[in-house]
């Protein structure tokens, strides 16, 4: 096992993406996350989440947007978490096997600005606020992500 990335106290003080940024470019080619058969490394997954952070910058456009994620697969969802903290989003996981009363709930107490999900349909659509499926991101396109600045 390698040693662990050494973080200064700036990082700290950052942003968890940012400090996610630092170990991808110390340990790119390392092995991130594993699910399955799927083995994704430090750089896939920031390249990954890289694009769907920009989709989400272009549907949710004001600063700071609640975003609701509701995904069943268990890296699409460490994804959409990590892009939307990259689009400078406030992230709202959802686990989508509660029931969609309780989910419309919270999605209207937080006055959610998108969903990002890999569904297409959710109970109740009509107090949801627009989707965008995650599995319908071309997640290995290389862009250039947003660059908001909070901390």
């Amino acid at each position: 096992m390698p040693d662990p990335v050494p973080f200064l106290p700036e990082d700290v003080e950052g942003s968890l993406h940012g400090r996610f940024a630092r170990v991808a470019a110390i340990r790119a080619s390392a092995l991130a996350i594993a699910q399955g058969s799927v083995r994704l490394t430090y750089e896939e997954v920031d390249r990954r989440s890289d694009a769907l952070a920009a989709a989400i910058a272009r549907s949710a456009p004001a600063h700071l947007a609640a975003v609701v994620i509701l995904v069943a697969d268990p890296i699409a969802t460490i994804l959409s978490a990590l892009a939307t903290w990259k689009a400078g989003k406030l992230c709202v996981p959802l686990n989508p096997d509660h029931p969609s009363a309780y989910l419309g709930a919270i999605v209207r107490d937080t006055e959610a600005a998108l969903v990002v999900t890999d569904r297409d349909r959710i109970d109740g659509d009509g107090a949801w606020p627009p989707r965008l499926r995650v599995d319908k991101v071309d997640l290995l396109e290389r862009v250039e992500p947003p660059r908001p600045s909070i901390r």
